[in-house]
């Protein structure tokens, strides 16, 4: 299970949901500048889809290994954010699609050091931020659910590498309570090709970065946080296969027993982009 390698007769998908409520407008950490939590979102499913592509690059052009689609929801709106109607898009697409660009200034770590440099990186920007009203979580994963299971079901991609969700939000939901959450995550996580259910991700998005509660792909024994929200995200997502272990560890980076679950609470801007390395172990298996 989770083994299937992608080809362009056996893709891979992924569904990314990105929470545009008007708490997304607060400003976060991101790799040593500041930016808000609508834009560290934005950035990291302009980092995706870039990755995706480069992933299909060949030497006689782009081939679709995978198709994506990315929701954004706020008030009483799911939206797609990369095309005209909800549904998924080959990369192919996203890559002759025209877009603006952007420059993004950030700090690396000199290597055996202490030291910074301020380096500038230009990105294609599929996905704009924004932030306004309130958190219809439940009506994106519901229309989550519906696209999970049209792409599942499909007969060319009985054996392809299991569906990947991953839902990006920094609070509660407006729009339904937590049975209703955990029933519809549970639906989605039961949606399966040949290879094994869909793996569903919740990422939350940290004010500080020096909150003293902090959570990044728990355990199944680690104790968490004493408050609601940190326990609801813990049982809406999925439990990993083996292959996300070595990279977990790494970003854990302590001793750590496996098998983890896919969320991570009060995420920092550095966290996400991490992240963006977890969504993307399967795209290893590209043939």
């Amino acid at each position: 299970m989770y083994t299937a390698p992608i080809t362009r007769k056996q893709k891979a998908a992924i569904i990314l949901l990105i929470d545009q409520s008007g708490s997304m407008q607060e400003i976060i950490n991101f790799q040593r500048s500041r930016m808000s939590k609508a834009e560290a979102a934005s950035y990291f499913a302009n980092l995706l889809i870039e990755e995706l592509i480069n992933r299909s690059r060949r030497n006689d052009g782009v081939y679709d290994y995978f198709d994506i689609m990315v929701l954004g929801y706020h008030g009483e709106v799911v939206e797609s954010l990369i095309s005209d109607k909800i549904e998924f898009q080959p990369i192919s697409r996203l890559y002759f699609k025209v877009v603006a660009s952007k420059t993004h200034y950030i700090e690396r770590k000199i290597p055996n050091t202490d030291n910074y440099v301020s380096a500038a990186v230009s990105y294609k920007c599929w996905v704009t931020p924004k932030a306004e009203d309130s958190t219809p979580m439940f009506t994106a994963l519901m229309q989550c659910e519906k696209a999970a299971k049209r792409w599942s079901s499909r007969p060319e991609h009985r054996n392809s590498f299991p569906l990947l969700v991953i839902n990006i939000t920094d609070g509660e939901a407006s729009d339904s309570d937590n049975m209703m959450l955990l029933n519809i995550s549970e639906r989605i996580k039961s949606i399966s090709t040949a290879d094994g259910n869909t793996l569903f991700f919740n990422i939350h998005l940290a004010t500080s970065e020096d909150s003293e509660q902090i959570v990044k792909f728990p355990s199944l024994s680690e104790k968490l946080p004493e408050n609601r929200l940190t326990q609801l995200l813990y049982d809406m997502s999925s439990t990993l296969p083996d292959c996300y272990n070595d990279i977990i560890s790494e970003i854990k980076g302590n001793l750590c027993t496996p098998p983890f679950k896919a969320m991570c609470y009060n995420c920092s801007g550095e966290d996400l982009i991490k992240i963006l390395s977890i969504g993307s172990v399967s795209l290893d298996k590209t043939i």
